[in-house]
């Protein structure tokens, strides 16, 4: 890692750790994977498995939903390895880091691509204990992990750069993204397990007939 920097200009050379993009994540869902997707998972196994013990006798209701809540499981671990796997693409893809932060624009290079971004294109920016993120749409943003950088005064000047550079208003958006973000993947879950569970259910009334 090198750095220079003087007042409103801070110039890095640096390697992103897993652990320093993991946080981003993190960060940008506002929790881990299994937070964002745990509740609504176990609800819709519920809503698709209370019915069952009405038309059902006990022992195949508690066969058929527990048949839900094994599909239900299995899709959910899916979904976490998914997403470290594109974590780990995306890490060994933007390991290697080259970022200038000015007054003007903030430069940034990694294995892939490189770019100069004006302040006004930035639409937020968030610090959280480790780091600080850029973001340029709600859900593409940069890292620049705070244990790479030379002193506390380059934190301080670049959190006022921020602070004064980019625009205010948007953590509402990168919130409702966030919350947003799992309505695809959770739909198409809700329309497989209810194939499921009306499978499930057709068989346990047959073989408990």
């Amino acid at each position: 890692m090198s750095a220079y920097r003087n007042e409103g200009h801070v110039k890095l050379s640096y390697t992103i750790e897993r652990e320093d993009l993991l946080e981003a994540v993190r960060a940008q869902r506002q929790g881990s994977v299994l937070r964002s997707i745990g509740p609504p998972s176990v609800a819709l196994v519920v809503v698709l498995s209370l019915p069952m013990f009405h038309r059902l006798p006990l022992v195949a209701a508690a066969l058929a939903s527990g048949f839900v809540a094994t599909m239900m499981a299995l899709l959910v671990i899916a979904a976490i390895r998914a997403g470290r796997q594109r974590l780990d693409r995306d890490w060994e893809e933007r390991r290697a880091h080259r970022l200038e932060v000015t007054e003007e624009a903030f430069e940034i290079h990694d294995a892939t691509s490189g770019k100069r971004i004006a302040w006004e294109l930035v639409t937020h920016w968030r610090e959280t204990p480790r780091e600080f993120l850029l973001y340029v749409e709600p859900h593409l943003f940069h890292v620049i992990p705070k244990r790479l950088l030379p002193s506390a005064e380059v934190q301080t000047n670049l959190r006022r750069l921020f602070e004064d550079r980019v625009l205010p208003g948007g953590e509402a958006r990168l919130a409702a993204a966030a919350r947003g973000s799992w309505v695809p993947f959770m739909t198409f879950v809700a329309i497989l397990l209810t194939l499921c569970a009306a499978g499930a259910e057709a068989a346990a009334a047959l073989l408990f007939q």
